[in-house]
């Protein structure tokens, strides 16, 4: 064609105007497409170090098993408090989730923080050491002191703990303690109820969901007439 013609086409001898393209343009930025690469394999990462922190978990508390009458394997807590992190943070949070998973290792399996830090960083080791109770303590002592100290928590560990404090009271539904009385699981409740209070105003979905499992629980501790 010469010159002049590059936006038309010729058709049975009539000049006829080139339609311009439908929908979105493709760019053609070459920093894009890498941003959008680079992305992807930081979420791949991001993930995958969620997995290896599974799999540590269930390792570390191989042996551990609930304290209800159906003896779950300990695991399934780390997952179901990781998954409600999960859930609540859309995903954008995965060292929370990696702290979510290893929550109970420093309190219950005594790994070390200095072994969580380099094995998964220190903002998950940080997290972990701070929903860590001292052991030390006598219990009525550390259940005292997540009272009184809850609302002196980060955001993000106020959302663990209140993740773990949902998961406990669905336990307490779907199977307690064979030796946990109705009043001792009264009890639990006002107990997970006032750390609670210290930990309001970080995540609406946690709370809600903690509010559910509280009156859940103590529904299931009131007969049916």
């Amino acid at each position: 064609m010469g010159e002049g013609m590059d936006d038309r086409t010729v058709s049975s001898g009539n000049i006829v105007p080139i339609e311009p393209p439908v929908g979105p343009m493709l760019s053609l930025d070459p920093r894009r497409s890498v941003d959008r690469h680079a992305h992807r394999f930081n979420a791949m990462k991001d993930w995958i170090m969620v997995l290896k922190a599974a799999d540590a978990a269930a390792r570390w508390h191989v042996h551990q098993r609930r304290k209800g009458a159906a003896k779950e394997p300990y695991i399934n807590h780390l997952l179901e408090v990781a998954t409600l992190i999960a859930e609540a943070t859309d995903g954008e949070d995965p060292n929370l989730v990696v702290a979510a998973l290893l929550h109970d290792a420093i309190e219950d399996c005594e790994v070390p923080q200095e072994l969580i830090s380099e094995t998964f960083g220190a903002d998950v080791a940080g997290l972990v050491a701070e929903v860590t109770d001292d052991k030390t303590l006598e219990k009525a002592e550390r259940k005292k002191r997540q009272v009184e100290s809850a609302h002196k928590k980060s955001a993000r560990a106020k959302m663990l703990k209140l993740a773990d404090k949902t998961s406990n009271l669905r336990a307490l539904v779907a199977s307690p303690a064979l030796d946990w009385s109705v009043s001792r699981r009264l009890e639990y409740i006002k107990w997970a109820r006032g750390v609670a209070a210290g930990l309001r105003g970080t995540n609406a979905l946690l709370e809600n969901q903690f509010d559910e499992a509280a009156r859940a629980a103590e529904r299931s501790l009131v007969p049916t007439l």
